[in-house]
């Protein structure tokens, strides 16, 4: 297995021989040498987790680097840092950034929707990632309580983002005054306090009846 620095140098070595800066290429191969051994809950290769979000309905080379490496520097030893160091364009950096929650300060997982949602380039690529692990076809399991949850959360997060990218909510506003207004109207609105509680957040009754004039339009899909 290539050890980081061992990948760092290298790539180092081959933009310098070629006066370039590190692009997909270079974020494949960081993602192919980290990743190597993960897989996914299924026991599935998870290079075809970071493949599939990276290459999601886009022609952008900075989103498609934020895809591959949107799980490098949370799941791995590599750091913004070394990424910077390398050359990668301040918005793939600022992309992965916002795509890496800030365990070191507990950041709880709505709080990072939020901020992410701020990023113009994170934005789609968490989008795409929610969308593959929302894909339930790929599951060789029956889910749990916990998968249940976790599943819950990602609706919602996928929901309150299709919101901001539409304009119907400021990006970075609470993701439960949005829930309390969106899904006011599901009968299963009280399964998703638990979601919320889990988080550390305290998710409001449901705010209206009827469809509510600021998401008309805006569809569960």
């Amino acid at each position: 297995m290539t050890t980081k620095q061992e990948t760092f140098n290298r790539i180092q070595e081959s933009c310098h021989r070629r006066c370039i800066k590190p692009g997909v290429n270079e974020a494949m191969r960081i993602a192919s040498d980290s990743l190597m051994e993960e897989v996914d809950k299924t026991g599935t290769d998870y290079s075809l987790h970071w493949t599939t979000v990276a290459f999601d309905g886009t022609n952008s080379h900075i989103k498609k680097q934020i895809g591959i490496l949107h799980d490098v520097v949370e799941d791995t030893d590599w750091t913004i840092e070394d990424l910077q160091l390398l050359g990668f364009d301040e918005r793939v950096i600022n992309g992965v950034r916002a795509m890496t929650r800030d365990a070191a300060n507990n950041e709880d997982y709505f709080s990072f929707v939020e901020r992410c949602s701020q990023d113009p380039y994170a934005i789609d690529v968490k989008l795409a990632d929610l969308r593959h692990n929302l894909s339930q076809s790929r599951n060789n399991f029956i889910p749990g309580e916990k998968d249940l949850i976790r599943i819950q959360k990602y609706i919602i997060s996928y929901q309150y983002l299709v919101a901001v990218k539409q304009g119907k909510i400021e990006a970075g506003s609470p993701v439960e005054d949005f829930a309390s207004k969106f899904f006011a109207d599901d009968e299963n609105y009280s399964l998703l306090y638990p979601v919320f509680e889990k988080e550390g957040r305290v998710l409001p009754p449901p705010r209206k009846k009827g469809p509510s004039k600021e998401f008309r339009g805006l569809t569960h899909s």
